[in-house]
């Protein structure tokens, strides 16, 4: 039975990018948003599945679930782009756009250290400036939101000025690191590990997840990532 959730329950399992996502938007936004919402599956009293909507993106963890079910249900809201593990997707019969690798980072901190200070112009202009740019929205729909979770104690980021910047929204699943970037001609001089070591600091003692291509596997691998399973941009024929 899948039904609507306006709180959760304590995080299932271990930390994945999924659960990330889906306890990283709740601890913005809770419940009460209509661009919103938050599904769960229960199958003999036990939680098989998480799902999110926000914007109309799709999330869902999963753990042995219903899947005729869930396809079912995903289809009724009319969900397009979904987010999982690579292994859900391919049960649920999704078409995978896009393969990521998953890792995940222990983090720790430095009390002493002062919260990092930063502006959001300048921290999306440096964001912008990676090779894929996470996506990023543009500015007047990203800054609302990254200013939102900021102010609610869910998003972390770390800047070093003009030259690098690391963000992730964080909950009680973990931190998921949402954007990473070296201006293009300042690569390779330590900067990206810099503020990607700082941001680990801002987050701790969560956990980092991240999902990564192929080309940028071997920078998190170098700062000693540990692999977390195989995730998927997928989309649903509705």
């Amino acid at each position: 039975m899948i039904e609507a959730l306006e709180l959760l329950p304590p995080p299932p399992g271990e930390p994945d990018p999924a659960l990330a996502r889906i306890y990283a938007a709740h601890a913005a936004y809770g419940g009460a948003y209509p661009f919103l919402q938050f599904w769960r599956q229960a199958l003999s009293g036990r939680l098989s599945a998480l799902i999110s909507r926000l914007d109309g993106a799709i999330t869902i963890w999963a753990d042995r679930p219903d899947c005729e079910e869930l396809v079912a249900f995903l289809r009724a809201v009319g969900a397009g782009a979904v987010f999982s593990a690579f292994d859900l997707a391919q049960e649920l019969g999704f078409s995978v756009q896009m393969q990521l690798q998953a890792y995940q980072f222990q983090t720790a901190g430095d009390s002493r250290k002062p919260p990092v200070q930063f502006s959001y112009e300048a921290l999306y202009k440096i964001l912008r400036s990676g090779k894929d740019s996470f996506a990023l929205p543009p500015f007047e729909s990203w800054y609302p939101d990254v200013c939102h979770r900021f102010r609610h104690g869910a998003l972390a980021a770390a800047m070093r000025e003009k030259t690098a910047a690391a963000v992730a929204v964080t909950g009680q699943a973990g931190a998921l690191l949402t954007g990473i970037a070296t201006r293009p001609q300042l690569r390779g001089r330590g900067y990206g590990r810099a503020v990607f070591d700082r941001l680990c600091e801002e987050i701790a003692p969560q956990p980092l997840l991240l999902c990564a291509n192929a080309e940028a596997a071997g920078f998190y691998r170098a700062l000693g990532a540990r692999p977390a399973g195989s995730f998927a941009l997928s989309q649903i024929d509705t």
